[in-house]
């Protein structure tokens, strides 16, 4: 019994000491919530916060909470300031309390809701990733790198930059899934229609909040052909970055490693380091497969995975990147690259002088209308340039 290491350090890192059951088996946890009107009472805005974390937290694992009226396997209080803790007695767990500070706004994107989603994430067994703990104290190894150790891709961090975290971001899910098991979720071919970069719909589920509040949240779906619908955002003249590959991240190109942090170090003297992160966005989980990606009217990088995905960028002067897979890669009109990547792809410019790059593989290259450039790579290419000067 207890907490066996991955071998892959973006868990490890996160593994702390404690444990309610052996790796990898389910768990079900009761919670209890003060309801007091004192200064350790959480008020009604503050515990449908603290419902929304552990709703969070049970869609990406096999955990399943249930909330009673006396003392749960967790017990939620308020206190003064904006901070939280949690605290257990042994590494056997049957009991946590967790104190969350009262202090702080409510609502997605704002810090109570990620303060929750991290003492949540210690009472589920998940540490500090960098070498600090409290104001002066410091952690326990294994260690995420600096330039790892951040908000973007844990809320387990003390690197908080950027916009607070809505959800549990990429190395907290892939953490918790080892603890406990992934989570069938959105296992059906899903459509998610993005109306802001952090906020989305697929018909029978939606996660979004206020279009003027910025947020960071990750995107975990278990199976299916999914499809990423940007086609409703608004236009930008900055354009989008969305990269779809696991761990990648779907933002504005002026969020985008947009945010400079000194990392945390309890130890070791970080004054001289600094390191960039993403802002805001939609950050793609770990065992998360999106195949497909409909782009936005305006200037779009999309970055493909390993799978056979269908890119399509729309309106505007867009970059594709298909990477390994037999990919189809569609400009639209404007001036577009497109890189197919290794595999047998297609790729077509429509409109516009667009520049086609099959890489390696047997690609087929249509140039569409517009002065193009076609370039097969190593291969059995087809390339038709169409109408203009190619």
């Amino acid at each position: 019994m207890g907490v066996k290491r991955s071998g892959k350090n973006n868990i490890d890192a996160l593994l702390g000491e404690h444990y309610w059951v052996d790796t990898g088996k389910p768990v079900s946890l009761t919670y209890s919530i003060n309801y007091s009107t004192g200064s350790d009472g959480l008020d009604f805005s503050e515990r449908s916060m603290v419902r929304e974390a552990l709703t969070r937290w049970s869609e990406v694992a096999n955990i399943t909470f249930r909330e009673v009226s006396n003392k749960g396997n967790l017990s939620f209080y308020g206190q003064s300031g904006t901070g939280g803790v949690a605290s257990w007695g042994s590494n056997k767990l049957d009991h946590v309390t967790i104190k969350l500070g009262k202090d702080s706004a409510t609502g997605r994107g704002n810090r109570f809701l990620e303060v929750a989603l991290h003492e949540i994430g210690h009472a589920l067994g998940l540490k500090h990733p960098g070498n600090y703990n409290f104001e002066t104290g410091k952690g326990n190894p294994p260690f995420l790198p600096y330039y790892q150790d951040n908000n973007t891709n844990t809320l387990m961090s003390y690197n908080d930059v950027g916009e607070y975290a809505a959800t549990p971001m990429p190395y907290d899910i892939r953490a918790v899934q080892y603890l406990y098991g992934a989570k069938t979720f959105n296992s059906g071919n899903t459509n998610y229609q993005f109306d802001t970069v952090y906020g989305h719909s697929n018909g029978y589920y939606a996660y979004r909040g206020s279009k003027t509040k910025p947020m960071k949240l990750s995107l975990w779906d278990s199976a299916g052909v999914d499809t990423l619908d940007f086609s409703k955002l608004a236009a930008r003249s900055s354009g989008y970055y969305f990269d779809i590959r696991e761990g990648g991240i779907l933002t504005t190109r002026d969020s985008y490693n947009s945010t400079t942090y000194q990392p945390r170090d309890n130890r070791n003297d970080t004054s001289s380091l600094r390191y960039k992160t993403t802002r805001y966005g939609t950050s793609i989980a770990y065992g998360a497969i999106i195949e497909n990606v409909v782009g936005s009217s305006s200037n779009d990088t999309i970055i493909g995975n390993n799978s056979a995905n269908n890119l399509k960028g729309g309106d505007g002067n867009d970059r594709l990147y298909g990477n390994a897979g037999n990919d189809y890669l569609k400009g639209g009109s404007g001036n577009d690259y497109l890189d197919g990547g290794t595999g047998s792809d297609r790729l077509y410019g429509g409109t516009g002088n667009d520049n086609l790059y099959g890489s390696s593989g047997n690609d087929t290259l249509s140039g569409g209308s517009g002065n193009d450039y076609l370039d097969g790579g190593t291969g059995s290419d087809y390339m038709l340039g169409g109408s203009g000067n190619d």
